[in-house]
């Protein structure tokens, strides 16, 4: 089985592969990561501020609309009124874009201690020598959202 992952999905991936190590070459034979956010911790920045910060903002506003109405109903049955509460709060008055749900969102429902730790704990750029399934990776210099330089070009 070939895996292909996209932006998000890429990195996702490559995150799987990284935390299962040998484990994920018994379930891949490849991979594929197209437009890989290779390091958040480092990237953030120029995700945030490149192109006047439009990219950001408008995957965020379509992300937050997605949660709210999609993913949302679905997860209320596991989650406290306090968190429920807590996320609808922040998706339905997000005008801001990413950086509100990587705050107020993706660190509370997954345990980070603030966005920097969120950002430092997913971030692939430094362990991607641990991903032991074959995998090609395909990026541009010219990507507004991920920014080339952060893309292990030595480490491969």
């Amino acid at each position: 089985m070939y895996a292909y992952g996209c932006s998000l999905g890429a990195q996702i991936l490559a995150l799987y592969m990284i935390k299962e190590g040998r484990k994920a070459c018994k379930v891949l034979d490849g991979a594929l990561l197209y437009g890989t956010p290779w390091s958040t911790s480092k990237g953030s920045d120029f995700f945030y501020k490149n192109a006047f910060g439009i990219y950001q903002k408008m995957i965020g506003l379509n992300l937050s609309e997605d949660i709210r109405k999609k993913q949302l109903p679905l997860m209320k049955p596991y989650l406290s009124e306090e968190d429920y509460a807590h996320y609808e709060q922040v998706l339905s008055t997000n005008w801001t874009g990413m950086k509100a749900l990587d705050d107020h969102i993706f660190t509370r429902m997954f345990g980070y201690s603030n966005a920097q730790d969120y950002y430092d704990q997913v971030t692939i750029a430094e362990r991607a020598n641990e991903i032991k399934v074959p995998t090609f990776a395909l990026g541009a210099t010219d990507d507004q959202i991920c920014g080339h330089m952060f893309a292990p070009t030595k480490a491969a």
